[in-house]
Parts: C-alpha cells; structure tokens; sequence
C-alpha cells in the first residue's frame, strides 16, 4: 500500500510549506473525498480532509472550470515510510531523508520558569512523600498550576501516587476524627508546607 500511496502522491500529492508551523507538509489532492476518507481510515491519518473550491483549465471542454479540491496533509511519519518505500520517485516532490530527518527531528525545548521552579520546590523525595498523603489535584491547585503541569512532574521523576479513593479517605477521616486521626498531622504539614510556597508568580 505504501507504493500505491507514493505513485499517488506523485501524481496528485504536493509538497507545502506551512508558515504557520514552519513546517513541511506533504498532502494528496483529490477532487473524490470519499477516495481520501478512505486512505485516511487505511493508513490512520489523523488529520482532516481540506476542500476548497479551485480553478482549472479542462482540457475536454477547452475552458476553465471551477471544481472542488480536497486536501489531506499525510504527516510526517507516513511520508518517510513513503519515501523509504522506493526512492526513484519524482525528485521534486521528495525531501532528502538525511535533510528530513534533521528537519523533523524534535527539538527539546528549554523548560519553562513554572517547570524549574517547580523542580526546586517539589524534588523527588518532596513529591513522594507529599503524594502519600495529598493528591495531584490539590497539589496543582494549592499551587495555583494545572494538574497536567503537576502529572507531568510526576511522570519526570519516575514515582506514581493513589487512586482519587485514598486521598478522599484522608479527607474524611482528618475532617471527622480531628487530631486523633492518623492522617491529621502529616496532612497538615503537607498542606502546611504547599501553601508557605506559595502559587507560582512569573513577575
């Protein structure tokens, strides 16, 4: 199927540049959705089908017709499959493996001030000792951070935390039984601990 694809692509596919993404985007053209829907559900693309309508010149009629154009832009990856397939296909529409592969190569971004501050106040052995007792939900919100932000810290230092049903049974048992509970002071002292840190300020 990845020879079809590509002699498809040679045919009636284009190679774009986003300027947006400043990315390449390699795409199939075709006047028949449903034929695109159908390499969409066959190889996986997850991006959606494009129309517009173009102008061309029809050479049974003699003249320039309007007709719909569908786009889909086939991603990165299914095009160097694509283009490992065979490589005697139209230059001009190619990128050079060695070139794509730099191009596309992610680039790992510096963190951002939230993530190193972060890392200084929650460190690993902080952040497994707090999860025993506080959830990420709280964590994030006591911080004034997204969960996601506080799950991707987590996931960072390699260390996991409770199901939702631990941390509510913490909750009940330090509202109802006080001090004589368990869970009270190192609750407290957690809690105690996320709020003289204080939500983040990029200021």
């Amino acid at each position: 199927m990845l020879a079809f694809l590509l002699g498809f692509y040679d045919g009636d596919g284009t190679l774009a540049f986003n300027k947006t993404t400043n990315r390449i985007q390699p795409s199939l053209i075709c006047s028949n959705k449903n034929f695109l829907l159908e390499i969409k559900k066959h190889f996986g693309i997850k991006n959606s089908i494009s129309s517009r309508v173009i102008e061309k010149y029809s050479i049974r009629r003699e003249k320039i017709v309007k007709t719909q154009a569908n786009s889909l832009s086939i991603g990165v990856k299914l095009f160097e499959e694509m283009l490992k397939n065979y490589r005697y296909s139209i230059v001009r529409k190619k990128v050079d493996l060695p070139f794509f592969k730099e191009y596309f190569t992610p680039k790992e971004k510096p963190p951002t001030p939230q993530r190193v501050w972060l890392r200084i106040k929650l460190q690993k052995k902080t952040l497994e000792e707090l999860l025993n007792v506080i959830s990420p939900n709280m964590i994030a919100k006591i911080l004034g951070v997204s969960r996601s932000t506080i799950l991707n810290l987590i996931e960072e230092n390699g260390i996991g935390f409770f199901a939702a049903s631990h941390y509510i049974r913490i909750i009940r048992s330090v509202r109802n039984q006080g001090k004589s509970s368990d869970f009270y002071e190192p609750y407290n002292q957690w809690t105690n601990y996320l709020k003289k840190i204080g939500k983040f300020s990029n200021k």
